[in-house]
């Protein structure tokens, strides 16, 4: 397990050094194996230091699940700027936040698993966190007129269940990961247009 070195922290910037500490540490070990007094001693600072950010685990938890969610969003944003943004239409809005997703599950897994296993502690909904929001906009786009907002949103969760499954298989299933990974644009693609054509009633 890798240390970091000892720096000396000025005010501001312990409580990023220390997410990003736990995070790696997260990684190695898991979140059950995540302690303050540990995390202070591998930064180099005293514990009391640190529970100046954290008031105990649950709110290092809680910064680990923001965190890790805020580089959701961005990914999202990334793929969303890639396809044409608000330019671009609604069925590839929505495929491309598809491809946003699953990069991020592929590129950031430990981060991906932080996110749905911490979400809760994180003190919001999973449905009023940025990624959805980006999400709901762009099956609202795709909706017919007149479509009621619980219509959308069944839409959307089913969208999010879509390709949440396949991030899932193509991280906790090696067999198939890379049939996933070659179908994943096209499969987006026929999900976003299908769901233009036969929105769910």
């Amino acid at each position: 397990m890798s240390r970091v070195p000892r720096p000396t922290y000025h005010h501001g910037n312990l409580r990023a050094a220390a997410l990003e500490r736990a995070a790696q540490l997260a990684a190695d070990g898991g979140t059950g194996a995540l302690s303050l007094r540990q995390l202070a001693r591998d930064l180099g600072v005293s514990p009391a230091a640190l529970y100046r950010h954290f008031a105990d685990k649950d709110a290092l938890l809680d910064g680990l699940a923001q965190r890790a969610l805020a580089a959701l969003e961005s990914a999202a944003r990334d793929a969303l700027a890639r396809a044409g943004g608000d330019q671009a239409d609604a069925a590839e809005r929505l495929a491309a936040l598809g491809r946003g997703y699953l990069a991020f599950a592929r590129a950031h897994p430990d981060a991906f698993r932080i996110v749905f296993e911490l979400r809760p502690k994180a003190g919001r909904d999973p449905v009023e966190a940025a990624p959805y929001l980006l999400l709901l906009e762009a099956v609202t786009a795709l909706a017919p007129p007149g479509a009621d907002a619980a219509r959308v949103r069944r839409a959307a969760l089913a969208a999010w269940a879509f390709v949440h499954g396949l991030a899932t298989l193509g991280a906790q299933q090696a067999w198939v990961a890379g049939e996933v990974a070659a179908a994943a644009e096209g499969l987006l693609r026929d999900y976003a247009r299908g769901l233009r054509v036969g929105f769910p009633s």
